[in-house]
């Protein structure tokens, strides 16, 4: 990859190449230096942003990686990956509200996005809070995927924190089993 980067050397995708190999190759701060060169060299283009932002979560420089994601869904806010992945730095960070705001800009932009429905579902009962939203939610992702393991294993989740432990165990279940 660095021979063919320094072959096309104002090709943004050629510091993108390296910066995957020194990734795969476990050296991170290579990595980052060469995915911001990309960034550098394409400003306008989200794709090295979206690789800056991988990275930087990867190595769980998750403050770093929140920044990435919010300049990716301020640019392109209709980015759904983006915002998935603002929520989950957002939630690793501890800022919860935070994490509740990027699914709800996901959700108000795809209502039927299974994956952002069950992520703040998820998250209302991990925290025992809005659990009768978190069910609605979490309904709506299994109605999208109903032989989903991690969708029935969070709605199992929701039943135990209400206190609805035979459907509970039913769903966590069901879960293992697929």
């Amino acid at each position: 990859t660095e021979a063919w980067a320094a072959a096309h050397p104002a090709d943004y995708r050629g510091p993108l190449l390296v910066a995957r190999s020194l990734s795969d190759a476990g050296d991170t701060t290579g990595a980052e230096a060469s995915a911001r060169r990309s960034v550098e060299m394409a400003p306008d283009s989200l794709a090295p942003r979206f690789v800056l932002g991988g990275l930087l979560q990867a190595s769980r420089r998750f403050a770093a990686a929140e920044s990435v994601w919010v300049e990716v869904t301020r640019r392109m806010p209709s980015a759904t990956r983006a915002g998935m992945e603002l929520a989950y730095c957002r939630q690793s960070l501890g800022d919860v509200e935070g994490a509740v705001s990027a699914l709800r800009d996901v959700i108000a932009r795809e209502p039927d996005n299974a994956s952002a429905l069950n992520f703040l579902g998820y998250l209302f009962a991990d925290r025992n809070r809005d659990l009768l939203e978190a069910e609605g939610l979490v309904r709506r992702a299994l109605a999208r995927d109903p032989d989903n393991g991690a969708y029935l294993d969070s709605m199992g989740w929701v039943y135990y924190r209400l206190g609805r432990l035979e459907e509970a165990r039913r769903e966590l279940e069901r879960a293992v089993e697929l």
